[in-house]
């Protein structure tokens, strides 16, 4: 199973903490070092893009950023062919 966590502050750097612990993990951040940072620590791929993140192929994506983020997102990540995780509030009213 693989495993993406899209934003590494400190939600997602949690979520890829605990999944690199059970599958292959990626993370993926606007902040491209922040990624880096958290994939060393956890053990996790790292990923600059999106685009690139999503062509990996994960089955699972957690998405961990900005609330008014979060429906963009998900939608690309179900178009992807992944089951999605959203942290809450699921949207921005």
């Amino acid at each position: 199973m693989k495993v993406l966590v899209i934003g590494c502050g400190s939600i997602g750097r949690r979520h890829a903490m605990n999944a690199a612990r059970l599958a292959a993990t990626a993370v993926v951040d606007s902040d491209s070092g922040l990624a880096a940072r958290v994939a060393a620590e956890t053990g996790a791929r790292h990923f600059d893009r999106i685009e690139d993140a999503l062509a990996w192929g994960p089955d699972r994506v957690v998405v961990a950023v900005p609330n008014d983020l979060h429906v963009p997102l998900a939608r690309r990540t179900v178009q992807a062919g992944a089951d999605v995780l959203i942290e809450k509030p699921i949207a921005h009213a």
